[in-house]
């Protein structure tokens, strides 16, 4: 990858710094979450900011780019949203990635099929459904899901369709959860290969040694993780 995001990304995690010293210009619980989103990462193997990564990945959950939160829930039908000021994106990235158990609640899986609804006993007069939600229905969705995959596309039902998209919903989703496996160390020199900061279990509040994990940039990055799950 290109050797200019190294300086950028150095630059940015310079002007967060984060923990007690950090006073950004608008803090979010004391983070700055619009300069994380400015953060490079590789992805499918192109360098994009953080922010738009949240953003495609929220919109491929739920066709939407924000959504609604009041620190404990949250969901992106605004008419579910009594109560809770609308959010960027890469907060729905932050709170999926270190604070799982809340984040998972959130009302952010689009489903819209009668049949797959009435198959996982959701009402109809609902779109969005969180990630706990469909867990609870957790064996009988895989049986459909490992039934639509044995199908040709071409003979696939609309049923099977939407089950396998939704199937890729919920990937999606585990893909941020999973952030430890995120790219999001640039590489010493120019040239160099990213590297993840696996390892640090960002969901339990424990940094753990990885590739890139104990590099300077790993560590401000687990760090930030860190200090977003513990509202620090």
């Amino acid at each position: 990858m290109k050797g200019r995001w190294i300086p950028i990304a150095a630059a940015i995690l310079a002007l967060m710094v984060i923990g007690r010293g950090f006073r950004p210009e608008k803090p979010l619980n004391g983070f700055d979450i619009h300069a994380f989103g400015r953060l490079p990462v590789v992805d499918q193997g192109r360098v994009k900011p953080l922010d738009t990564l949240a953003r495609t990945s929220l919109m491929f959950l739920s066709t939407k780019q924000t959504f609604y939160t009041d620190g404990a829930s949250g969901t992106v039908d605004r008419d579910r949203a009594q109560g809770m000021e609308k959010s960027d994106a890469i907060r729905f990235f932050l709170d999926v990635a270190s604070r799982s158990h809340e984040a998972r609640t959130y009302e952010v899986i689009r489903i819209d099929h009668p049949d797959v609804l009435g198959l996982l006993g959701m009402s109809r007069d609902r779109k969005y459904f969180s990630v706990a939600e469909l867990l609870q229905h957790g064996e009988e969705l895989d049986r459909q899901i490992q039934s639509a995959r044995a199908v040709e596309s071409r003979n696939q039902t609309g049923f099977q369709r939407k089950i396998l998209q939704l199937s890729q919903r919920l990937n999606s989703y585990f893909y941020i959860e999973d952030a430890s496996h995120l790219l999001l160390v640039p590489p010493d020199t120019p040239g160099g290969e990213w590297g993840p900061i696996a390892g640090a279990d960002h969901n339990h509040a424990h940094p753990g040694a990885g590739n890139g994990a104990e590099t300077p940039t790993g560590i401000k990055l687990t760090a930030a993780f860190l200090s977003w799950a513990e509202n620090d």
